[in-house]
């Protein structure tokens, strides 16, 4: 089993500096796994949260900037490839 977590600056949200967002099978590949927790938890902060785009990486890690921001496109999707109503 894996274990994510989202990390915030100096005790912000919920008082913590970090918090766990979810697990993944430990068979999956590491950046899959990756994947489909990560755009998981935005999916469900933008939906239920309305929460926008995150405006800044940090720190890259496993997940490098541009794998980031292409999950990120897959959930607030860059205004020239939204739909229109």
């Amino acid at each position: 089993m894996r274990d994510f977590a989202a990390s915030y600056p100096k005790n912000g949200m919920f008082g913590c500096s970090d918090r766990a967002i979810g697990f993944a099978d430990g068979r999956l590949d590491p950046v899959e796994a990756a994947r489909k927790v990560i755009v998981g938890y935005w999916c469900s902060q933008s939906n239920g949260c309305e929460q926008k785009r995150w405006a800044y990486l940090f720190k890259e890690g496993l997940i490098d900037k541009k794998t980031a921001n292409v999950w990120a496109d897959e959930v607030w999707p860059p205004p020239a490839k939204r739909s229109s109503v």
